[in-house]
């Protein structure tokens, strides 16, 4: 069937709606506007519905609106007969301090809860099905220990290091989907009398919670991506040596053409953001993508994102009706 539009359905909450995911797909809201959509190879008008509501999205799966919908979660009981593959997020949740505030300078404040991460617990701490822990900040060092081990008598103490601790902390998530991780910290906190806030305000917040790219071996993805975050934090006209080595490090990893160069630089990056900065990386979620009977070819490409090149709509051959005798 190479005329019924092929319709994807994709929750805001999953940082992987823009159409550059997507080669041959354009991301639109409205299934008449076909101006800029793609095509398949088999000619059938390719179509991303982004949803606020994964409830409304299965909904629309249900009723035939949507063929196929990417997920956390590997499905639902349904009355539609499905299909689905899975891959690792071409991202990952890092725990990020706000690195203009005082109380991050010596990156206790991160290290302290990095401590306290219960990584037994982590199936709770995400609404998605096989959620992963995370210990790499670049894909190209993917073999990574853990840096410090679960250990709360730790971090508590680190606290006591602080100059002046803090009774209020302010959060920033980058989206409702990593409220239980969120409220993980924030309990926490709550142990050593600290009040939280969860805040939308970047210049607010205290520590992030952001989603950063992850894909295959693209470490510059990864690199760029922090040093934007971190850049937008720094103080005009103050001078941060930590940040200027950090930048150096990145930059020689990113234009050196020897692989010892490489690696070594980006180890240094790799050192210098989790022990002098406080940037730990915590989870990495699983993508599904559920298909009805009728869409043949959904994958995933070798970075994890959605391959369409083999996408297809085939039309199911029906039993002939009994003849009444």
């Amino acid at each position: 069937d190479s005329l019924t539009p092929i319709n994807i359905g994709i929750p805001k909450s999953i940082p992987y709606g823009s159409s550059s995911n997507f080669p041959g797909l354009t991301s639109v809201t409205s299934t008449n506007d076909s101006l800029n959509s793609g095509l398949s190879k088999y000619g059938n008008i390719l179509h991303t519905n982004l949803y606020n509501s994964e409830t409304e999205m299965l909904l629309d799966f249900e009723s035939g609106i949507i063929d196929a919908y990417i997920s956390y979660n590997s499905g639902y009981l349904s009355s539609v007969k499905q299909t689905f593959i899975s891959t690792p997020a071409p991202f990952y949740v890092a725990l990020i301090p706000n690195i203009s505030k005082p109380l991050n300078e010596k990156a206790f404040l991160t290290t302290s809860l990095y401590y306290r991460f219960n990584e037994e617990r982590i199936s709770s701490l995400f609404d998605g099905d096989n959620v992963t822990t995370q210990n790499c900040l670049f894909p190209y060092l993917n073999k990574c220990k853990r840096m410090y081990e679960y250990n709360p008598e730790n971090g508590r103490n680190l606290l006591n290091y602080l100059d002046d601790k803090p009774r209020k902390i302010f959060i920033k998530l980058q989206n409702e989907s990593l409220n239980k991780l969120g409220q993980y910290f924030a309990d926490v906190l709550s142990r050593d009398r600290i009040k939280t806030k969860f805040t939308d305000d970047n210049n607010k917040a205290d520590i992030f919670f952001e989603f950063i790219p992850n894909s295959g071996y693209d470490d510059i993805a990864s690199m760029m991506h922090l040093k934007n975050l971190l850049k937008f934090q720094m103080l005009e006209g103050k001078d941060n040596k930590l940040l200027t080595d950090l930048f150096e490090y990145i930059k020689y990893s990113v234009l050196s053409s020897r692989f010892d160069d490489i690696v070594y630089y980006t180890r240094l990056a790799h050192r210098t953001l989790i022990e002098d900065i406080g940037v730990f990386p915590l989870i990495r979620p699983t993508i599904h993508c559920i298909s009805n009977e009728n869409l043949k070819g959904c994958g995933f490409n070798n970075n994890g994102h959605l391959d369409l090149s083999n996408l297809r709509k085939v039309v199911l051959p029906s039993r002939p009706a009994e003849i009444n005798r």
